[in-house]
This record gives structure tokens, sequence and C-alpha cells, in this order.
């Protein structure tokens, strides 16, 4: 196993790239775009008060400069997860939205006698009473073997999270900050998981495709199911690791629902508890 930077890569060009698929995430962001900038016309339309069109014209302008920017993100050559070669596999730990970080060792590469074995597993995350399910996320899970040593992959998980971009300015406004998303994070000491899909992630090619290709190579076991659970019936630990979890996916505001559903708090109360995490 090797953390290096992006600079220190060398993929073959038989490689099979996984990335967030420019498509469907095209897709949705026109969607995106063509809702919230119907506000001002629907305002307009049915002749609303002044403020209240301002209002939706802000929103829609807001709207399409975020939208627009993380359109650019998946064009960028930043936007790839993981690599699967004929030797090895090569895992990206900084998000495509992260590109204005400083260099740093972010990219993991492990041969296959790192790997023991690989699986699917599919989840359901709930913060309602009833239990129901209200997200489907499913991810590709590596277990790495007993002869790597995986504290320097954690530090770095967990400097990327905290990592900060920058300053800049735009319009005479000075801000620095981070896009909450990440694909890949450490279970535990011999599990990485790559989320493949769900609320922000929709990587290509699918993760059934590239569980195939690496039965070549490892051992691929059955895939695992996890049924929605409420979040009342977790206890405190298991609780504080979903929400931990959640964090470092880029999950934070299904990780403040949940916060707050569970201490009944207000939304400050929850957004403060959350973010003194971090």
């Amino acid at each position: 196993m090797q953390l290096l930077q992006t600079n220190d890569t060398n993929f073959d060009r038989a490689a099979i790239v996984c990335r967030q698929s420019v498509v469907k995430n095209m897709i949705a962001s026109v969607i995106c775009v063509l809702v919230f900038g119907g506000l001002p016309m629907v305002c307009w339309h049915f002749r609303g008060p002044t403020p209240v069109f301002i209002a939706c014209t802000l929103i829609a302008v807001l709207v399409a400069v975020v939208t627009i920017s993380r359109a650019k993100s998946l064009l960028r050559p930043g936007n790839w997860s993981m690599v699967i070669q004929h030797n090895c596999v090569w895992i990206n730990l900084r998000s495509l939205y992260n590109h204005r970080f400083a260099e740093a060792k972010t990219v993991l590469n492990l041969s296959y006698s790192d790997i023991v074995s690989a699986q699917i597993r599919t989840a359901w995350v709930s913060a309602s009473m009833s239990g129901d399910a209200t997200a489907k996320q499913k991810s590709l899970e590596l277990k790495l073997s007993n002869l790597v040593d995986t504290t320097d992959l954690g530090q770095a998980i967990t400097e990327e999270v905290r990592r900060r971009a920058p300053e800049r300015i735009f319009m005479g406004i000075t801000s620095t900050g981070r896009v909450n998303h990440s694909s890949v994070n450490l279970i535990d000491d011999r599990t990485l998981r790559i989320h493949w899909t769900g609320p922000n992630n929709c990587m290509s090619p699918g993760v059934d495709d590239v569980i195939e290709l690496l039965s070549r190579e490892i051992q691929v076991l059955k895939s695992v199911q996890q049924q929605g659970r409420n979040c009342h019936q977790l206890s405190d630990a298991q609780f504080d690791d979903l929400i931990l979890n959640l964090l470092i996916e880029g999950q934070k505001m299904e990780a403040i629902k949940l916060v707050r559903k569970r201490g009944n708090m207000s939304l400050t109360e929850a957004k403060q508890t959350v973010e003194s995490l971090v």
C-alpha cells in the first residue's frame, strides 16, 4: 500500500476509470437550474409582490452559480474515485469538488495482494419515527490484509475531511471553505468503503460491473443489504458512529436531520452539535 500525490500517479491506458457520472449529474444539474430558474417566471406570471420576485431571482441566480460550478468540476481531470489496472487499484481520497485544495498525499495505491476481498453493500438511512427509508446507498467495500498498516491512510482521510481551501476573493468578498463531499472512508482498520450511488454520489461504471472486474483478481463476497433502522433504535455508540460516517461522506444535512430528530432539538441546536464534531 502506498499514499501518493496526484502528480505521482501513473495509470495504464487500458485502466478502467471510475468517476462521478458526467451525463447523469449534468441531467440533474439542468433539471435543478430549470426548476429554480422558473421561480421568478412563476412569480412574475402571477404578479407576485416585488420583494418576493427579487428573492426568487436571487435564489435562482445563486442556484445557477453553484450548479454551474459543480458541473465544471465534473469535467476536470480530478473527477475520478477509483482506477482499476491489471496489477493494482488506485483510489482517490479527494473529492472532485475540492480541486482548490493544496497538493497532498490523497491517492492510495493498493496491489491486489493488499486486498483480501470485495463486496457490495446496500444500506438505507432513516430519520423518521416510522423507520421508513429516506435514502438508499450502494457502496463498494474492500477488506484489506492484516499485513497492511492503515494508520497513515486513516490519518490522510481525517486530514482531508478537515482541510480547507485557500482564501479567494469574489466580487470583493473573501471566502474560504470546503465542499462537504467524499466518496471514500475507512470504516475500521481493515475496511475501506467507496460510496458508489446515493444522495451525493452517482458513479460510472456501475458497481456491479466493477465487482465483476475485481472478481478476476480477488475474492468477491456475497452482497450485503443493511435494512433501514430507526435512529431512535440505535445505541448511543451506534448513533455517534452513524453521524461521524455521514460527516465523512459529506452528508452534513442528513447528519443534522438525524441529530435533530433523535435529540428533539431545534434546527440551530442540531446544527451546532454537528458542527462541533467537524
